[in-house]
C-alpha cells in the first residue's frame, strides 16, 4: 500500500505543473505517451492492489 500512497502523493503534486504546461500543449505523440503511461501506472498499481487483497 505504502507505494500507491506514493503514487497517488506525486500525482497531485505534480497535477499543477501537468496542467499548466501538458494540458494546453498541442497533442503530439509525446503527449499521448505521456498520458497513457500517466494512465497505465494507476491502473498497474490497482491490479497490484486487488491481487493483493484477493489472496486474504
Amino acid at each position: 500500500i505504502p507505494p500507491a500512497r506514493i503514487q497517488v502523493y506525486d500525482f497531485f503534486q505534480t497535477l499543477d505543473a501537468e496542467i499548466n504546461y501538458v494540458w494546453h500543449s498541442p497533442w503530439t505523440m509525446i503527449k499521448r505517451s505521456y498520458f497513457c503511461m500517466r494512465c497505465l501506472q494507476f491502473i498497474y498499481v490497482l491490479l497490484l492492489l486487488l491481487g493483493r487483497w484477493s489472496h486474504c
